[in-house]
């Protein structure tokens, strides 16, 4: 049997070992952030911004339009409701599908589009990274870890776009790697109009001279924003900004989301001083805690967000993003600082774990991957039990977890890397 024959067999009993585990029970009839795209496509043609948008005032709590829980109740259905938040441009897209195909086959089609993109999202990562390790081992890791780790499943259950976001933003480094600049430009630029937050990683292309990625995400970006202008009331546009603002002035508390801000509420506020939420008027299942942040809290919020990108546009001035762990740093880095990050925003970081075993070799990697995620492999396990809401504990852990991993990426950036056959040493920084 040739190398090629191995190689392609050991891939298709790793899909078939995939298919597998992901038909059990991460997957739900009805995905609860797939059906906020589902209703703001149905309600786009009102022309009534209060249809698609909550229209949040001071707290974001991550409540639906009321006219979206009448609905659910009149269609029987029994499903947590969560708001869209994306621009308007993808609620026109998402009216055109809901007129000629129904909301199961909708929620069918867009899950298995998921489960096609989170292997490919490793292996783009791979493709990314260049390493010794062959493809095969990097999707054995690979394959423990999104059947295991809530970062993967959560999103699975929910048909969440960031998957889609993920991938998009991987597939841009990944071409602008290669030399295809502008596909990798634009492939940022699409995942920037679903979600904003990848538009900062154009600027560590601008800090490491990729001009030609630069003006591929700007072209292709700037006609995405008219195209939503052209086909959206500013009245839409307008509703979506307020929703961000009081995004970025709110603070929400559960063991689903982990980064800065949530962290330091849960450890110096008061429960008094928060509202708790529930999905249960609806028939879901999930609650969690929504706060407005203190002054003193957004502000020192906004200056490590401001310190944080500053760090790595140097870093990218000085080593040209060369070590693909700095890019890696930099999915971690941007979501540990945003206003509001979700556990599923750390895919885009995730997705590089496996290097660690090359890295570091197989006993000290496999160690330092174990110990980074065992709060998320054990919010896994409770998460497909029962709901929960979160607590102290669980918020701290998982965050020293994910910023033991980011460090890691840190330091391993730094380090001289022995070259690969027929390559110069890579020294970051040179």
């Amino acid at each position: 049997m040739t190398q090629t024959l191995r190689t392609a067999s050991a891939l298709c009993l790793l899909g078939v070992l995939y298919w597998m585990a992901l038909g059990l029970p991460f997957m739900t009839d009805h995905p609860a952030d797939l059906n906020a795209l589902w209703l703001a496509g149905l309600h786009f043609a009102e022309v009534d911004p209060a249809l698609v948008y909550t229209g949040s005032e001071g707290v974001f709590t991550m409540a639906p339009p009321e006219e979206w829980i009448a609905r659910t109740f009149e269609d029987g259905k029994k499903i947590a409701l969560y708001p869209f938040i994306y621009p308007p441009l993808w609620a026109w897209a998402a009216s055109h599908v809901t007129g000629w195909i129904d909301r199961e086959t909708f929620f069918a089609l867009a899950t298995a589009l998921n489960q096609v993109l989170l292997p490919l999202s490793f292996v783009l990562a791979w493709r990314i990274l260049k390493p010794r390790m062959s493809l095969v081992v990097y999707l054995s890791i690979a394959l423990v870890l999104v059947t295991g780790l809530i970062a993967f499943v959560l999103p699975l259950r929910n048909g969440q776009l960031q998957i889609l976001v993920s991938f998009l933003i991987l597939l841009a480094i990944e071409r602008q790697r290669a030399g295809w600049n502008v596909l990798g430009g634009a492939a940022l630029a699409l995942a920037a109009s679903i979600k904003l937050y990848p538009a900062l990683f154009a600027l560590l292309w601008l800090a490491a001279g990729q001009r030609r990625a630069l003006l591929g995400f700007l072209g292709v970006g700037g006609a995405l924003g008219l195209t939503s202008l052209a086909v959206a009331p500013w009245s839409f546009h307008a509703a979506m900004f307020q929703e961000y603002s009081a995004i970025s002035s709110s603070y929400i508390i559960t063991r689903m989301n982990y980064s800065f801000a949530p962290l330091i509420a849960a450890l110096s506020l008061p429960p008094t001083e928060m509202v708790f939420v529930s999905t249960e008027a609806t028939g879901g299942g999930t609650d969690w805690f929504a706060g407005v942040k203190p002054a003193l809290l957004r502000a020192f919020e906004a200056g490590l967000m401001l310190a944080t990108l500053a760090w790595l546009l140097l870093t990218a001035r000085a080593t040209k993003m060369r070590d693909p762990l700095h890019w890696a740093f930099a999915f971690f880095a941007i979501s540990w600082v945003s206003p509001l990050s979700w556990v599923y925003h750390y895919m885009t970081f995730l997705v590089f774990l496996p290097i660690l075993v090359e890295r570091l070799g197989a006993l000290k990697g496999g160690l330092l991957i174990a110990i980074g995620t065992v709060p998320l492999w054990v919010a896994t396990r409770i998460l497909l039990s029962q709901p929960v809401v979160g607590d102290l504990p669980w918020i701290v852990t998982s965050n020293a977890g994910l910023l033991a991993l980011g460090a890691a990426f840190v330091l391993l950036a730094q380090r001289r890397q022995p070259a690969r056959h027929g390559e110069a040493t890579l020294v970051p920084g040179e």
